[in-house]
């Protein structure tokens, strides 16, 4: 019979050489690679705005160091540990599992802390810009009429100077984005941004070529100065929406604008929402409003937030039946509905409906038949010529027009 002294810490746990030896060897050299690789994950998380490898580890973490605990003790100790080593065995197990859950605790503090808060300030942050919508929604994002399906109609429309297949000028567009250098108009450092790393990359390059560098600091406008010195100081706030484009734009100009993020500016030190800026899937900037002090949070620059919309459709307008595939537009034809103050648009029930403002709901009524952009112009140009209609107006779903009604909601007096 083996004497072993359970207070020596080099007693061993199981016979020298033996398969249960190599598998728990193994197991620890294991355990140290998944750590390491938990690290990197952090530091990608933060340097290339990957959040979701956060939540991955974290998944890791949570299910995988306790099933082996469970499997080492049943499966392996009790069929070949030494006799006289439980007391050891335990603590061991006892230190592992405090280790465990130490790793475990910090990765869960740190995806609940403000350094993985959407909106945090320019620079590399973990969480995407996930706030209520954001790349979240490419997975979700829709349009009634997309481009594709309209081609023949966009080259009818083009002028007759104009020779190249649509479909190849829109791939021409992207080409020359993706190859473009410093100094020319389409030039985006991060083209066709994927994470918010690199889309607050292409605003920043945008916002201090267009505003900054060809005017002294002293002379910039009121709104672009608040812009530029909160970034200048680092207390710049940003919230990056996804809003996809619904509007004729979408198609046109010889290259494809399928959806724009827009980017909420914040001076953190205030909250006061000081500007908004988009900035298109190129890459490349599309509109910059400054908002002036006492403007934020005016009615008309409204946007919904996505994160509890069932609940604001129940407050806001009695609909009660269920929502799916929310998400922000942009659409031609409504008073506010545009990139930078975009509706909300969703699907219930088999249906299309759009909110603008947060105030006014419309049902689009894709069922009644669409209107071509040719129509549209038409009847622009005739005698009966299109006037703003707020209760049933035309509102644009891509590279055509459907009817709206307007089914809840009160019309403000202008």
């Amino acid at each position: 019979m083996n004497n072993y002294n359970e207070d020596d810490p080099q007693v061993l746990l199981y016979p020298g050489g033996s398969r249960a030896k190599r598998i728990v060897e193994r197991a620890a050299i294991t355990g140290l690679v998944g750590l390491l690789a938990t690290a990197l994950a952090v530091v990608l998380c933060f340097w290339k705005a990957w959040w979701y490898l956060l939540f991955i580890s974290i998944g890791i973490w949570a299910v995988v160091p306790p099933l082996w605990f469970a499997y080492e003790y049943f499966f392996i100790y009790r069929q070949f540990g030494l006799p006289g080593t439980f007391e050891i065995f335990k603590h061991g197990q006892q230190v592992s599992g405090a280790i465990w859950a130490g790793i475990l605790a910090a990765l869960i503090v740190l995806a609940s802390s403000d350094f993985v808060k959407v909106g945090s300030s320019v620079g590399p942050g973990c969480k995407s810009q996930r706030s209520d919508h954001d790349f979240t929604s490419a997975a979700f994002a829709w349009v009634p009429v997309a481009c594709a399906n309209r081609v023949e109609e966009i080259e009818s429309l083009r002028s007759s100077g104009e020779k190249e297949d649509v479909r190849e000028s829109w791939k021409r567009f992207s080409e020359t984005v993706r190859s473009a250098r410093p100094g020319s108009s389409v030039y985006a450092p991060k083209p066709y941004p994927q994470s918010r790393a690199d889309i607050l990359e292409d605003f920043e390059y945008a916002f201090r070529s267009t505003f900054v560098e060809k005017t002294p600091a002293g002379e910039l406008p009121e709104g672009v100065a608040d812009v530029y010195r909160a970034l200048e100081r680092g207390t710049l706030d940003v919230e990056i929406l996804r809003v996809e484009n619904w509007g004729l734009s979408r198609c046109g100009g010889g290259k494809l604008k399928p959806f724009s993020h827009l980017l909420r500016l914040r001076e953190r030190e205030s909250g006061r929402e000081i500007g908004r800026m988009t900035v298109h899937d190129s890459g490349l900037w599309g509109q910059f409003r400054p908002i002036p002090e006492g403007a934020d949070g005016h009615a008309s620059l409204a946007i919904p937030p996505l994160a509890d919309f069932q609940d604001f459709l129940s407050r806001r307008f009695g609909f009660l039946q269920p929502v799916q595939k929310v998400q922000y537009v942009a659409a031609d034809g409504l008073r506010q509905c545009s990139l930078v103050v975009p509706c909300v648009a969703f699907q219930a029930q088999g249906k299309v409906y759009l909110v603008e403002s947060g105030r006014l709901l419309y049902e689009v009524r894709l069922a009644d038949g669409l209107v071509s952009v040719t129509e549209h112009r038409s009847r622009a140009r005739g005698p009966r010529r299109l006037a703003p209609d707020l209760e049933t107006p035309l509102v644009s779903v891509g590279f055509a027009w459907a009817q709206a009604r307007r089914v809840a909601g009160q019309l403000a007096e202008r």
